[in-house]
């Protein structure tokens, strides 16, 4: 990943409110499901599976299926995730 490609993607990240709220949610519970920053952030299901879906692309976030529930997945933050929450 080049140097321009990382900060066209921290800045996505930190212009956008609905997105810091959903990164800082995932960044502190270290793992959650969309349902859980539905219930945290009040945001619609919609919303954010779209923020999911492209924190996911850009490579901040995985997502993997839940070993309890393989209906739900298990988010969490990757390596550049957690350095770009710790900026």
């Amino acid at each position: 990943m080049t140097s321009e490609e990382k900060i066209k993607i921290v800045s996505s990240v930190y212009s956008n409110i609905k997105k810091l709220t959903i990164a800082q949610f995932i960044f502190n519970s270290k793992s959650c499901t969309s349902e859980q920053i539905i219930e945290a952030t009040g945001y619609g299901s919609v919303s954010v599976s779209q923020v999911l879906a492209g924190m996911l692309d850009a490579g901040i976030i995985t997502m993997s299926v839940s070993d309890v529930d393989r209906r739900y997945r298990t988010v969490t933050m990757t390596e550049l995730g957690k350095r770009i929450m710790k900026l």
